[in-house]
């Protein structure tokens, strides 16, 4: 079974006002433990791409998250048989 794992600050914004839609339907999935709330990850983006955009932070929150799940993944290169880290 895969899981489902959301930023705090994606966590805060979709619950803060119960009456937003899907707001208890979120707060019911975290608490039965359908949904994992992660700390947010902090420090600089490690994607120079998001430097500037206009995001709020629980997108930047999102994509932080994101890079620290697949950056520890390492693959090797078809084209030259390199192992590489990360996304680089």
């Amino acid at each position: 079974m895969e899981e489902v794992v959301i930023p705090e600050t994606v966590y805060a914004e979709c619950t803060r006002d119960p009456r937003l839609p899907g707001a208890e339907a979120v707060r019911a999935a975290v608490d039965a433990g359908r949904i994992r709330v992660q700390f947010d990850a902090a420090g600089p983006d490690e994607n120079p791409s998001v430097e500037g955009a206009r995001l709020d932070a629980g997108e930047l929150a999102a994509i932080r998250l994101a890079w620290r799940c697949i950056a520890p993944c390492s693959w090797t290169s078809a084209s030259d048989g390199r192992r590489r880290g990360g996304m680089g």
